[in-house]
């Protein structure tokens, strides 16, 4: 397993209903990560992401 942590991203399109981090965050980073998802499912299935939020933490 490989793990990334990413900071949260002031871009967060969507309502306030809960979805994945992955899904809400919309910066540089996170949208890099979605594009690896998509285009390496393989090697993004042995990948732990977590993000870093300045409002919930970890």
């Amino acid at each position: 397993m490989r793990l990334l942590i990413l900071k949260c991203s002031a871009a967060k399109p969507g309502g306030p209903e809960p979805i994945p981090a992955s899904e809400r965050y919309g910066g540089p980073l996170w949208r890099v990560l979605r594009h690896y998802q998509r285009v390496q499912p393989i090697f993004a299935a042995d990948l732990d992401v977590y993000g870093l939020s300045a409002e919930y933490g970890l």
